[in-house]
């Protein structure tokens, strides 16, 4: 560390130790100081909760995460589709490299005694770029942690995508769409 950043920094904590206090070196301005870091904290709180909503969530029950590119992602099904299905026993994969229109399948799951298949359909026209080859192992990785350890399929986007453009719901829109479907259950 330079000797005039280690001069700024030890006057720094020494200005942000006594910002309310009249006499500091800032003098009033000093007062600001807080404000400016408790801002500054409530942007990465905002910031933080909207990278961590880049998951959006289709009617159909399935889940999209964005990655910063926004054109690649990674898919599975919620937790509320997990539990409806029951024990995940087997789980058919799309090819990697295979490109699967919108709204056709990216993979089927098998259920329970092998009688119940549940598939699950791309938001968009996409690449299957990787398959979780955990799950071939351990497809109760679904049941267990559909959000982590059970994603399905990550794939490719052909352009940048949205919650809009993918005509997905975010997680509050999909919590209040639960409910209404749980009232009909």
């Amino acid at each position: 560390m330079s000797m005039a950043f280690r001069s700024f920094a030890s006057s720094s904590r020494a200005v942000l130790s006594r910002a309310g206090a009249q006499s500091s070196v800032l003098g009033n301005s000093a007062r600001f100081v807080p404000s400016q870091a408790q801002r500054f904290g409530a942007n990465q709180l905002a910031a933080a909760r909207y990278f961590a909503s880049a998951r959006f969530y289709a009617e159909t029950h399935e889940w999209v995460e964005l990655s910063d590119d926004k054109q690649t992602a990674t898919m599975g099904v919620s937790d509320f589709a997990q539990k409806e299905l029951g024990a995940i026993v087997y789980i058919d994969f799309g090819q990697e490299g295979h490109e699967v229109g919108a709204k056709d399948s990216v993979c089927a799951i098998e259920c329970g005694d092998g009688k119940a298949v549940g598939e699950v359909y791309a938001p968009a026209t996409c690449e299957i770029v990787k398959v979780n080859d955990a799950l071939e192992e351990d497809p109760s990785l679904v049941n267990e942690s559909p959000y982590e350890k059970g994603w399905l399929v990550k794939v490719k986007f052909s352009e940048a995508a949205s919650k809009e453009s993918l005509g997905m719901l975010d997680e509050e829109e999909y919590e209040k769409f639960l409910e209404t479907v749980e009232k009909h259950h």
